[in-house]
């Protein structure tokens, strides 16, 4: 125990602040000799980088990189687990474009880092930990691409790359540079790896097996060999001739330069020998049944976090001039796993296959532990001491909203206005506080919500991946496993272009209310405030709507976990309902009493809803007892709607992938909680949309390649299809009930999102009096800081939605599918008004497209919204009766006859309200803290 507390203390020395000191005059040296680089792909990174926004910091440019090998090797595991293939022509290529991104935003990061001014220490740990993760990762996708399978050959190639990594970190130790040569691994080497990808692609990977004669007729040079014969040759050749001797020689000259002596390096090689020697004693050992069987990927991820635990603490050392690091907890375990697998070989007993098996996965879950512990340690360490944050940018207030809001002239003392309503003087502390004066309002609600949180609460809102498997029961008849993929993939690209709109708006526009506010921003005076009204009113009730749904949602998954556990229990509506009504409760006590652990919440969500999704992901696709083939994932059609129309078939599939991506609105009603939100919600929009594109594909793969019998899931008993393909990849009910009560956790974030966006849209809509009894729901609660009355109404409204699904899920349901509908007309009128207007009366905000693209996406929007709402009100199946009808089209006429109603008794009211939405110049004059700003 003693020599824990020790191990403890001395990591806490080794990143004191007096040991961190050598960052603070951190400067990034290289050498690249390449001539592909220097005057090729120089000029294509510098232009890539300018595409890049000031916003993105460079370690999450580095991490998207990372990301496109995760999801190819995802895609291994899903498509091609025993690594031989052939897989479809597609994933090749995939591998390809990953790789090629990988290198790209590998490459362009330090770019970025000098580009936004945040260049420090932390960005090269930072960059050569991924490197580090990726050595084995990548080495996987050649191995898959050249069909090299779970061999000695795919051993040895997803290992050879690590000598190379550890060698050049070795050398940047001693050297204090990164040195490319002529011809090097991360420039030369990718483009290769690239290549061969293509060519496994377009020709199919059994070109590797056949004999080179047949493409190059020198049979004095190539005998009779294939690829694969030549291939480990080519490696260790290219590794023991090119990059070591020059790493060795390197070294050599600047321990002389310094008169240091020679010897002592040779032992810095001893942490690499006893790693190499070890995945080989244990790989290659007769008594191991990793290769045999089919555990490479699985070994490959264990190795990723030894080894780059092993280089990091080699590169950090390199960092604050530390003694070299030459030993790691990690390695313990690879040397123990080298030694029992071999005990045959003295006459003890070996382990068996399944005790190695636990013994591996076992390993994998502590050295991945040990490895976040550690990062997260030393990232932490870092960015306190140096006073800067690991993935997002962290800018002086007042030097950032300058530059936002550079029209803005706040010099002039005594500037002050009156607020329209109240008669007094808004007095700003910071320039948050004075975009949100010039737009009307003063500041009510405090600023707690931090980018993380923010990305948490955006994958809440849009349910992404957990919304794809529990409306199933759509995509079964409407098109079937290949329409829903593809539906999925379409839905998302769309979405891209509906993401970027809002974004733009909300950059411009950051105010709680949204897209009424927009409207009224941005249309001309006469028609503003009706525009305004109508969206207002929409969105309030598109919302309550989708609350509704999303804790309907939550109630019928409790509902099938009781069904899974009591098998012989018959679900009634009335057992849905009082679930529908617990969840409510509890889910209003938490937004309306718990508001200061939301934030919280939304952080752990983020972080669950990907845990969940992993666990959940490889747990289907790795128990499953066969696998369909991908003539049946993607290209297999099932028109079971009655339409003669396989493209309206198609169509009205759309609506599940739809539902999970929607709400994207979300974040956009909490944006004066936040600071900075000109910058910070565009962010959360993008990072929420590709995290639902990985996880939902992904998600999507692993279910259609896994599920036994498509035919039973619209008969589950379980009311859910999602829980009887669980089912049927894990052959138990035990299995079922597991991953789907992982599934019900996730979703409970998913309604506390729901509930908090529409309170607050409420809220606001109620603050400039669109509501009846505005002044009642407009009052933010002292104690809780929350508008508590609006939050309550919410929960009273979704609460009497429920009564209706008791009397009548028609009708409770009909409402709930207009809810999309709904929302897309409120998206549609401040988009298709800044189209019209030709994007000139739009305030210019942090993030704003060139006027060409920022057309191009807005038409793109309106196309893909007059088309969702059209299509998406026709039935779902025909012939059309009383029950399958789709009354979205009466549901929305419904609403629109009440809003224009109320506008006859309120409008005049709100009319004079909003006219200060447009009149941010007068907005503007307000006494200034300047002391804050």
């Amino acid at each position: 125990m003693n020599a824990i507390f020790e191990r403890i203390q001395a990591i806490q020395d080794s990143l004191s602040d007096e040991a961190l000191a050598p960052l603070k005059s951190y400067k990034y040296q290289s050498v690249d000799k390449s001539f592909i680089s220097r005057y090729v792909l120089k000029h294509y990174w510098n232009a890539f980088v300018e595409l890049l926004p000031m916003w993105i910091a460079p370690n999450m440019v580095t991490l998207l990189g990372f990301m496109f090998i995760v999801g190819n090797v995802m895609l291994i595991e899903m498509l091609m687990p025993d690594l031989v293939g052939p897989g479809p022509s597609w994933l090749y290529y995939s591998f390809a474009f990953g790789m090629w991104m990988y290198s790209t935003l590998d490459n362009v990061d330090g770019k970025q880092a000098r580009r936004t001014g945040t260049s420090s220490g932390l960005g090269e740990l930072f960059d050569h930990g991924i490197d580090s993760l990726n050595c084995t990762l990548a080495s996987l996708l050649e191995t898959a691409a050249l069909g090299f399978g779970s061999t000695s050959l795919g051993a040895w190639t997803a290992l050879v790359p690590c000598l190379a990594m550890y060698f050049s970190t070795w050398e940047t130790y001693h050297t204090h540079t990164l040195y490319l040569g002529y011809f090097n691994g991360p420039t030369e080497g990718l483009l290769i790896a690239i290549g061969l990808m293509v060519a496994s692609g377009w020709y199919g990977p059994e070109i590797w097996s056949r004999p080179i004669v047949e493409f190059l007729n020198i049979p004095q040079i190539f005998g009779n060999n294939s690829m694969k014969d030549l291939w480990i040759p080519l490696l260790l050749s290219s590794f023991f001739l090119g990059h070591l001797p020059g790493c060795v020689y390197n070294v050599i000259s600047s321990r002389r330069k310094q008169n240091l002596p020679i010897s002592p390096i040779f032992k810095e090689w001893v942490p690499m020998i006893v790693f190499t020697g070890c995945n080989m004693a244990w790989l290659f050992s007769p008594y191991s049944s990793i290769l045999a069987d089919n555990r490479l990927v699985l070994y490959c991820w264990t190795i990723s976090f030894v080894f780059g635990r092993m280089t990091t603490k080699i590169i950090l050392a390199h960092l604050l001039r530390q003694p070299f690091p030459h030993w790691t907890i990690l390695q313990t375990p690879l040397v123990g796993g080298a030694i029992l697998v071999n005990l045959p070989w003295i006459g003890l007993p070996g382990m068996s296959a399944w005790v190695e098996l636990l013994y591996l996965r076992v390993y994998l879950l502590f050295a991945f532990a040990i490895y976040m512990y550690w990062a997260f340690l030393v990232i932490n360490r870092i960015t306190t001491f140096l006073g800067i944050n690991c993935l997002t940018i962290r800018r002086d207030k007042s030097a950032a909203r300058e530059q936002a809001y550079r029209d803005i002239d706040t010099s002039a003392p005594g500037l002050k206005a009156p607020d329209s309503r109240e008669s007094a003087v808004i007095q700003v502390q910071d320039a948050d506080e004075l975009r949100l004066a010039q737009m009307g309002h003063k500041q009510e609600l405090k600023r707690h919500f931090s980018v993380w949180s923010l990305i948490g609460l955006a994958a809440n809102c849009t349910i992404s991946w957990t919304g794809l498997g529990l409306g199933l029961i759509t995509s079964i008849n409407a098109g079937g496993p290949g329409a829903l993929i593809y539906g999925f993939i379409l839905v998302f690209i769309l979405q891209c272009f509906l993401g970027t709109s809002l974004a733009e708006f909300v950059s411009a526009y950051p105010v709680e209310g949204g897209m009424y506010h927009w409207i009224a921003a941005i249309a001309p005076k006469r028609y503003n405030s009706l525009l305004s009204f109508l969206t207002g009113c929409s969105t309030v009730f598109g919302w309550i709507f989708t609350a509704a749904s999303t804790n309907l949602v939550y109630a019928s998954n409790f509902m099938a976990l009781i069904a899974l556990y009591h098998d012989d229990i018959k679900l009634k509506p009335w057992m849905t309902f009082v679930a529908y009504q617990v969840s409510n409760v509890l889910t209003s006590a938490v937004v309306m009493f718990g508001n200061r652990y939301i934030p919280s919440i939304n952080k752990f969500a983020l972080v669950y809803l990907q845990l969940a999704w992993f666990v959940i992901t490889v747990t289907v696709a790795a128990t499953a007892p066969t696998h369909n083939d991908s003539k049946f994932v993607f290209r297999t059609w099932m028109n079971n709607t009655g339409w003669e129309s396989n493209v309206i078939c198609f169509i009205t599939g759309l609506v599940n992938p739809l539902f999970s991506l929607g709400g994207l609105d979300g974040i956009t009603h909490i944006t004066e909680e936040m600071p900075n939100p000109g910058r910070n919600a565009p962010l959360a929009l993008a990072c929420t949309l590709i995290i639902a594109f990985i996880t939902g594909l992904s998600y999507l793969l692993s279910l259609m390649f896994s599920v036994q019998d498509w035919s039973s899931l619209a008969d589950s008993p379980t009311g859910l299809p999602l829980a009887a393909i669980f089912g049927q990849a894990t052959q138990s009910r035990g299995g079922a009930f597991a991953l789907t009560f992982l599934l019900w956790i996730a979703i409970g974030p998913c309604m506390i999102g729901s509930q908090l966006s529409t309170g607050r849209m409420l809220w606001a809509f109620a603050r400039d009096d669109g509501l009846p009894f505005s002044k009642v729901w407009a009052r933010v609660n002292p104690r809780f800081g929350v508008p508590l009355n609006a939050q309550m109404c919410v929960a009273v409204i979704v609460s009497l939605l429920g009564c209706i699904y008791l009397g009548s899920t028609t009708a409770f349901n009909s409402m709930l599918s207009s809810a999309t509908t709904i929302n897309n007309l409120a998206y549609l009128v401040p988009i298709f008004t800044n189209v019209v207007l030709n994007r000139s009366t739009m305030h210019r905000g942090p993030f704003r497209l060139p006027h060409i693209a920022g057309m191009t996406v807005n038409i793109v929007t309106v196309i893909w919204l007059v088309f969702a709402i059209v299509f998406f009100s026709f039935p779902f199946y025909m012939p059309v009766t009383a029950s399958n009808m789709n009354y979205t089209c009466v549901c929305v006429g419904g609403f629109i006859i009440i809003e224009l109603l109320w506008w006859l008794i309120a409008g005049k009211r709100y009319s004079k309200n909003m006219q200060k939405a447009r009149e941010e110049a007068s907005n503007v004059m307000v006494r200034v803290d300047s002391k804050n700003l």
